[in-house]
């Protein structure tokens, strides 16, 4: 059996990303699997006082921190580095707001599963919410009822294109 090069677009330890531990846990299932030739975390950039562990636990395992929370670039960097690592399949782990609290960051990046699964990259994403779960006034997003319904509509708009992945788990069963 041919062994699987895998990429994870996730935070990662020690960014600060929500997610991050929960990708930590992932990576260390994941790179000890004898049918994974090679893993890369595509992860955010980290601060210059902060590195990731680079080859030193396993020689699988490799980093590339490319993006950055908020920023519009996100999309662009992050496909390059898929084609880079030359993955197979690439795993999302992520939330609505992966990739920024700003509408069109945090919309960009949950593009991604579509536009690599039309580029013929198999996609997974673990979606740990879902917008349609969200009380946006609870949240402090909105009290607008029009602005809660765009915000809905966007949301389940987003959602379909998440769900184009070839493969999607979510982390409760109140999702499905």
């Amino acid at each position: 059996m041919k062994k699987l090069k895998l990429a994870i677009v996730s935070p990662y330890p020690p960014g600060k990303g929500t997610l991050n531990e929960y990708a930590y846990h992932l990576v260390d299932k994941f790179v000890n699997k004898e049918d994974i030739a090679k893993l890369t975390v595509i992860a955010e950039k980290l601060d210059a006082d902060l590195s990731y562990p680079q080859g030193e636990e396993n020689s699988k395992l490799e980093f590339d921190p490319c993006w950055s929370f908020n920023s519009y670039t996100n999309l662009f960097s992050i496909l390059k580095s898929v084609r880079k690592s030359g993955a197979d399949i690439v795993l999302f782990n992520i939330h609505f707001l992966s990739f920024g609290d700003k509408k069109i960051p945090a919309a960009l990046g949950l593009l991604l599963p579509f536009i690599l699964k039309l580029m013929g990259v198999k996609t997974v994403v673990l979606l740990h919410n879902i917008i349609e779960s969200v009380d946006l006034d609870a949240a402090g997003i909105t009290k607008s009822k029009l602005l809660t319904k765009i915000f809905k509509f966007t949301g389940t708009v987003l959602t379909r294109f998440i769900l184009s992945a070839d493969l999607v788990a979510v982390t409760l069963s109140q999702y499905v």
